[in-house]
């Protein structure tokens, strides 16, 4: 049975219909890709005008939540709703398809419901604590690959020359290596089992930590190597053993 809390019902509502204007002004700027004047200018005006949408709705629904776009502003609050407008920015901006707005409730300091929504694709995917995690109204778990030859590894690590040893012995052990460009929708397929490994690095402010509730509520495995790397590693319980591996090389 689907779970659906008060709170996540009025939010996926709420990112259902600011999806629609966003895909408008997307097919805007699919149109402007060829134009000498680019595409910046209607970028800015379409995140703000997305982001004083969500904000004005939001508002209007008086939730108890203080509401934050930044990351860091929004986990030093007892209770607040921290809102990724785009995610995937600069996939909207070149008019390619992959791109969400997400949203994070937290209380207490604890990541409490988070949800993502691809408008292009109208997939919603969310979880709640306790609650499992969903793509629309159908459970989703972490795959149950194994095969290494098979492997789906998704990144954010851009440039060869700043890979670490870590880094490179995932890239060379996994047979498929994707740089989608939205954080997101990573860590949700990871989460519905489209991909089997997540290593991202900390160089950006990333709303990784937003999202790893919906790995733990999935049953995918989020590794503590902290000492031994600064970044972030996620999988499948399938591919525990080849992901220790790697990491206790260090």
């Amino acid at each position: 049975m689907v779970y659906i809390s008060p709170i996540l019902n009025i939010l996926s509502r709420i990112v259902r219909d600011s999806g629609k204007k966003l895909i408008r002004d997307f097919n805007e700027i699919e149109k402007l890709q060829s134009s000498i004047k680019g595409t910046s200018k209607f970028v800015e005006l379409a995140l703000d005008r997305h982001k004083r949408l969500l904000l004005e709705t939001l508002k209007e629904i008086k939730l108890d939540y203080e509401i934050f776009f930044e990351k860091n502003e929004a986990f030093e609050k007892n209770s607040a709703l921290l809102v990724i407008p785009i995610d995937g920015k600069t996939n909207f901006s070149h008019g390619l398809p992959h791109f969400c707005t997400t949203l994070c409730v937290i209380e207490n300091r604890t990541l409490k419901t988070c949800l993502s929504y691809d408008p292009i694709k109208d997939e919603m995917f969310y979880s709640s604590e306790g609650k499992g995690a969903y793509l629309n109204d159908s459970r989703i778990r972490v795959s149950s690959r194994k095969n290494t030859e098979k492997l789906i590894l998704s990144t954010n690590l851009k440039k060869f020359k700043q890979f670490n040893s870590i880094e490179i012995d995932f890239i060379k052990s996994s047979s498929y290596l994707r740089q989608s460009g939205c954080a997101s929708l990573d860590v949700c397929y990871l989460a519905c089992g489209r991909s089997e490994i997540l290593i991202f690095d900390n160089t950006q402010n990333l709303n990784l930590l937003s999202m790893k509730l919906i790995i733990k509520e999935s049953g995918g495995l989020i590794f503590d190597c902290s000492d031994k790397y600064d970044g972030f590693i996620a999988t499948n319980n399938h591919c525990k053993n080849f992901v220790e591996e790697i990491v206790n090389k260090i």
